[in-house]
Protein backbone atom coordinates (compact mmCIF):
# COMPACT_ATOMS: atom_id res chain seq x y z
CA UNK A 1 0.00 0.00 0.00
CA UNK A 2 0.97 3.58 -0.59
CA UNK A 3 1.78 5.92 2.26
CA UNK A 4 0.51 8.95 0.28
CA UNK A 5 -3.23 9.51 0.63
CA UNK A 6 -5.15 8.91 -2.63
CA UNK A 7 -6.27 12.52 -2.89
CA UNK A 8 -2.66 13.82 -2.75
CA UNK A 9 -1.46 11.17 -5.21
CA UNK A 10 -4.19 12.24 -7.63
CA UNK A 11 -3.20 15.91 -7.27
CA UNK A 12 0.48 15.09 -7.88
CA UNK A 13 -0.46 13.12 -11.02
CA UNK A 14 -2.59 16.00 -12.22
CA UNK A 15 0.26 18.44 -11.62
CA UNK A 16 2.63 16.23 -13.63
CA UNK A 17 0.14 16.04 -16.49
CA UNK A 18 -0.31 19.82 -16.51
CA UNK A 19 3.45 20.26 -16.54
CA UNK A 20 3.75 17.86 -19.49
CA UNK A 21 1.05 19.76 -21.36
CA UNK A 22 2.80 23.08 -20.68
CA UNK A 23 6.09 21.63 -21.91
CA UNK A 24 4.43 20.31 -25.08
CA UNK A 25 2.80 23.68 -25.78
CA UNK A 26 6.12 25.46 -25.22
CA UNK A 27 7.86 23.09 -27.67
CA UNK A 28 5.09 23.60 -30.23
CA UNK A 29 5.42 27.37 -29.94
CA UNK A 30 9.19 27.13 -30.26
CA UNK A 31 8.89 24.99 -33.41
CA UNK A 32 6.28 27.30 -34.95
CA UNK A 33 8.37 30.35 -34.10
CA UNK A 34 11.42 28.82 -35.76
CA UNK A 35 9.38 27.99 -38.87
CA UNK A 36 8.01 31.54 -38.98
CA UNK A 37 11.51 33.02 -38.66
CA UNK A 38 12.82 30.78 -41.44
CA UNK A 39 9.96 31.71 -43.76
CA UNK A 40 10.44 35.40 -42.98
CA UNK A 41 14.13 35.15 -43.84
CA UNK A 42 13.40 33.31 -47.11
CA UNK A 43 10.70 35.81 -48.10
CA UNK A 44 12.97 38.78 -47.47
CA UNK A 45 15.80 37.19 -49.46
CA UNK A 46 13.43 36.40 -52.35
CA UNK A 47 12.05 39.95 -52.43
CA UNK A 48 15.53 41.50 -52.19
CA UNK A 49 16.82 39.39 -55.08
CA UNK A 50 13.81 40.26 -57.25
CA UNK A 51 14.29 43.96 -56.51
CA UNK A 52 18.01 43.90 -57.32
CA UNK A 53 17.45 41.99 -60.55
CA UNK A 54 14.70 44.37 -61.53
CA UNK A 55 16.93 47.38 -60.90
CA UNK A 56 19.76 45.86 -62.92
CA UNK A 57 17.45 45.14 -65.84
CA UNK A 58 15.94 48.61 -65.65
CA UNK A 59 19.34 50.34 -65.61
CA UNK A 60 20.71 48.35 -68.57
CA UNK A 61 17.52 48.71 -70.55
CA UNK A 62 17.42 52.43 -69.86
CA UNK A 63 20.93 52.94 -71.20
CA UNK A 64 20.26 50.79 -74.27
CA UNK A 65 17.08 52.70 -75.04
CA UNK A 66 18.80 56.07 -74.69
CA UNK A 67 21.63 55.12 -77.01
CA UNK A 68 19.40 53.42 -79.61
CA UNK A 69 16.94 56.33 -79.52
CA UNK A 70 19.70 58.85 -80.07
CA UNK A 71 21.06 56.76 -82.91
CA UNK A 72 17.69 56.52 -84.68
CA UNK A 73 16.93 60.22 -84.28
CA UNK A 74 20.39 61.09 -85.65
CA UNK A 75 19.84 58.69 -88.56
CA UNK A 76 16.53 60.32 -89.55
CA UNK A 77 17.44 63.89 -88.55
CA UNK A 78 17.37 65.34 -92.07
CA UNK A 79 14.23 63.56 -93.32
CA UNK A 80 11.73 62.31 -90.67
CA UNK A 81 13.03 63.27 -87.24
CA UNK A 82 9.54 63.82 -85.72
CA UNK A 83 8.27 60.51 -87.05
CA UNK A 84 11.35 58.76 -85.66
CA UNK A 85 10.84 60.36 -82.24
CA UNK A 86 7.13 59.45 -82.24
CA UNK A 87 7.86 55.86 -83.23
CA UNK A 88 10.45 55.59 -80.46
CA UNK A 89 7.98 56.97 -77.94
CA UNK A 90 5.36 54.39 -78.95
CA UNK A 91 7.94 51.59 -78.85
CA UNK A 92 9.13 52.64 -75.37
CA UNK A 93 5.58 52.77 -74.05
CA UNK A 94 4.85 49.32 -75.49
CA UNK A 95 8.03 47.98 -73.89
CA UNK A 96 7.11 49.52 -70.55
CA UNK A 97 3.65 47.93 -70.72
CA UNK A 98 5.11 44.53 -71.59
CA UNK A 99 7.61 44.82 -68.75
CA UNK A 100 4.90 45.78 -66.28
CA UNK A 101 2.81 42.76 -67.31
CA UNK A 102 5.82 40.45 -67.01
CA UNK A 103 6.62 41.82 -63.55
CA UNK A 104 3.03 41.34 -62.46
CA UNK A 105 3.07 37.74 -63.70
CA UNK A 106 6.37 37.12 -61.92
CA UNK A 107 5.09 38.50 -58.63
CA UNK A 108 1.94 36.40 -58.94
CA UNK A 109 4.08 33.24 -58.75
CA UNK A 110 5.47 34.15 -55.33
CA UNK A 111 3.99 31.88 -52.69
CA UNK A 112 1.91 33.67 -50.07
CA UNK A 113 4.07 34.78 -47.16
CA UNK A 114 4.13 32.40 -44.19
CA UNK A 115 2.06 29.76 -45.98
CA UNK A 116 3.71 26.85 -44.15
CA UNK A 117 3.36 28.52 -40.75
CA UNK A 118 -0.33 29.16 -41.30
CA UNK A 119 -0.87 25.57 -42.45
CA UNK A 120 0.89 24.22 -39.35
CA UNK A 121 -1.16 26.45 -37.07
CA UNK A 122 -4.32 25.29 -38.82
CA UNK A 123 -3.36 21.65 -38.28
CA UNK A 124 -2.61 22.44 -34.63
CA UNK A 125 -6.05 23.98 -34.18
CA UNK A 126 -7.72 20.98 -35.81
CA UNK A 127 -5.71 18.62 -33.58
CA UNK A 128 -6.60 20.61 -30.47
CA UNK A 129 -10.26 20.68 -31.50
CA UNK A 130 -10.38 16.92 -32.00
CA UNK A 131 -8.65 16.29 -28.65
CA UNK A 132 -11.67 17.64 -26.74
CA UNK A 133 -13.98 15.03 -25.17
Amino acid sequence: MSIVPPRLAHAAGLQERLQEIATTIARMLQTRGALFALELHEELARRKRALLLGLLVAACLHMALLVSGGLLVALFWDTHRLAAMGALCVAYLAGAAAGALALRAHLAHFPPPFEASMAELGRDLVALGSARP
